[in-house]
């Protein structure tokens, strides 16, 4: 025969020791809280942080320009030299003017298709403008000489330089003249009574009519 052990409360101890590890295990999980780490809020934190912010209207930069500085002009001085100059420098006079005249003079003619400018020997005579030599001499009445064509405001002049220093003009004819070169010395060579410059100045060429030289070089002399 099988003896049966009375049942009393043994059935209560298997049920005990499981209520003891799920209370061992509800304690150890309660433990462990503090230990979790913050960084799982703080990660739900920066997720919602995580949107980026707009970004703000560019605004141009106020900067001011100066406006460019004028441009200061100098002051230049500039020398003026005339086209057209007296035959002799400074003021020698005249002599013996342009048109008829009473003369006792071997050679010299009523009419004078001159004027003749003062000057000692050795006074020295110079183109009056750019020309050619046309014509050179010496010549009973006209001593030494020389006769230079130009072109001025289109018409051709021709000037004559008389009674020169003998000697003192080197020309010849086709040499190229320039305003101002020395020509020659003043002298009394030819039908003379004293040292002077017979200067002549003739509109259209070298065999032209004479005009008065003095109120000519008046006009046209800028210098």
């Amino acid at each position: 025969m099988h003896q049966h052990r009375p049942l009393g409360l043994s059935f209560l101890r298997p049920k005990r020791a499981h209520l003891a590890f799920g209370a061992m295990t509800v304690t150890a999980f309660f433990a462990c809280l503090p230990m979790i780490p913050a960084s799982a809020e703080i990660v739900v934190e920066s997720v919602e942080a995580s949107a980026p912010a707009p970004e703000p209207a560019y605004v141009a930069p106020d900067v001011a320009y100066a406006a460019p500085e004028a441009a200061v002009r100098e002051d230049y001085t500039v020398t003026h030299y005339s086209v057209i100059q007296y035959p002799i420098a400074g003021d020698h006079g005249i002599i013996s003017s342009f048109g008829n005249r009473s003369t006792s003079c071997a050679g010299c003619a009523a009419f004078h298709s001159g004027a003749d400018f003062g000057g000692s020997s050795g006074t020295v005579v110079t183109a009056m403008a750019d020309g050619v030599v046309t014509q050179v001499g010496p010549d009973s009445s006209l001593g030494v000489y020389l006769k230079i064509e130009h072109v001025i405001d289109g018409q051709t002049i021709t000037s004559t330089y008389a009674h020169l220093l003998d000697g003192s003009m080197p020309f010849q004819v086709g040499d190229t003249i320039a305003v101002g070169q020395q020509v020659g010395l003043v002298g009394m060579t030819g039908a003379a009574t004293a040292p002077h410059l017979h200067f002549e100045i003739r509109l259209g060429g070298i065999y032209a009519t004479a005009v008065n030289p003095v109120p000519w070089l008046a006009a046209h002399v800028t210098g």
